[in-house]
């Protein structure tokens, strides 16, 4: 497997676990939108207010979760991964 074919996995991978964290993110705003008071709140929620931000040091534990599965994918589809000089 070459570094673009892994590549694009990643930035496959990186938008599919968008696209799920914006459909969570709907139903709450659609539930959110149910049960609000207009008259508190006169402007409608929008999916990207229950869009969550993670702090810098689970975003770090998510991104090497994320390439260590993908360098084991490459790996069990038969790519030769190397890593800082090193092959795995």
């Amino acid at each position: 497997m070459t570094l673009r074919e892994l590549s694009l996995l990643a930035e496959r991978h990186e938008a599919n676990l968008e696209r799920q964290d914006f459909r969570s993110a709907l139903i709450c705003s659609v539930l959110a939108n149910i049960y609000r008071d207009a008259k508190k709140r006169p402007e409608p929620f929008t999916p990207q207010d229950f869009m969550l931000t993670a702090p810098s040091e689970l975003r770090e534990e998510e991104e090497k979760e994320e390439l260590d599965y993908l360098l084991e994918l490459a790996k069990t589809l038969g790519g030769q991964v190397i890593v800082h000089g090193r092959s795995g």
